[in-house]
């Protein structure tokens, strides 16, 4: 798991969430290409992949990268949060990442909503169970 596109793509999937009006086909594109070219070796793809997610989140939400006051909904994913997790959540939430890029059988919105959820600092158990079950 190449944890820097796990991380913009949490961060993207903050930006979706309340603004899925906004949401076009490059939106889609960037999440599935980001669960495709997630374990790729080439810098150079990888550093133009990230580059096209910042465009994204820019385009998603103007407004947040002039604020004054962050809220965090521009934020990427600090994978330093899961060690302050219980294990048990923290196991969860990898299993989820370790597994969505089994997103054949799964539309769009679960994948950035599964996202958007592993990005929270508290999310429940059920919830994350639920989630792991959908993707299996």
């Amino acid at each position: 798991m190449n944890e820097i596109i796990i991380s913009k793509l949490i961060g993207l999937s903050r930006c979706i969430v309340g603004n899925e009006d906004l949401i076009t086909s490059s939106t889609i594109d960037l999440i599935i290409k980001g669960l495709t070219i997630e374990n790729s070796k080439e810098d150079k793809i990888i550093q133009s992949y990230i580059k096209e997610l910042e465009k994204e989140k820019m385009r998603l939400v103007p407004n947040c990268y002039n604020c004054m006051s962050s809220c965090g909904k521009t934020n990427d994913f600090d994978f330093l949060e899961l060690e302050l997790l219980p294990s048990e959540i923290k196991e969860l939430k990898i299993e989820i990442l370790n597994n969505l890029y089994k997103f054949n059988n799964h539309s769009f919105k679960f994948i950035y909503e599964s996202l958007f959820i592993i990005g929270l600092s508290s999310t429940d158990k059920d919830t994350l169970q639920n989630i792991l079950n959908k993707i299996k």
